[in-house]
């Protein structure tokens, strides 16, 4: 009797490899709108809006609006969010966005509000 041998078709051992490089992108920075309303006797600014990085911190506004009130360095700045508390002033925009935003005309918008005086506890 003959026998058929079926021999099977060797499988592929060599395959093409195919490697993905990584890609590298930097994330794009996000910037917060600053929405900033006067409190108290504290003057009024010409632009009430500010658009600042998300890494930035209270602090650098907090000079940013020294300069832009012409207040000296020995004269007091308040911060408050929501009309009720003051943030420390290491807290990054992300941070205080993330928490504190509100959405007004589809864009979402930190409301700060700053005085020369203590306004609030």
């Amino acid at each position: 009797m003959d026998s058929l041998a079926n021999e099977a078709a060797p499988e592929s051992t060599t395959s093409p490899e195919t490697t993905i490089a990584p890609t590298t992108v930097a994330p794009k920075l996000k910037k917060v709108t600053i929405k900033l309303k006067n409190i108290g006797d504290a003057p009024v600014l010409k632009n009430k809006k500010l658009i600042v990085k998300s890494t930035d911190t209270l602090a650098s506004l907090s000079k940013v609006l020294r300069k832009l009130l012409n207040l000296p360095l020995n004269d007091s700045l308040f911060l408050y969010i929501d009309n009720a508390f003051a943030p420390s002033l290491d807290c990054t925009f992300e941070t205080l966005s993330r928490c504190y935003s509100v959405r007004s005309t589809g864009d979402e918008v930190l409301e700060i509000q700053y005085s020369i005086t203590p306004a609030y506890g």
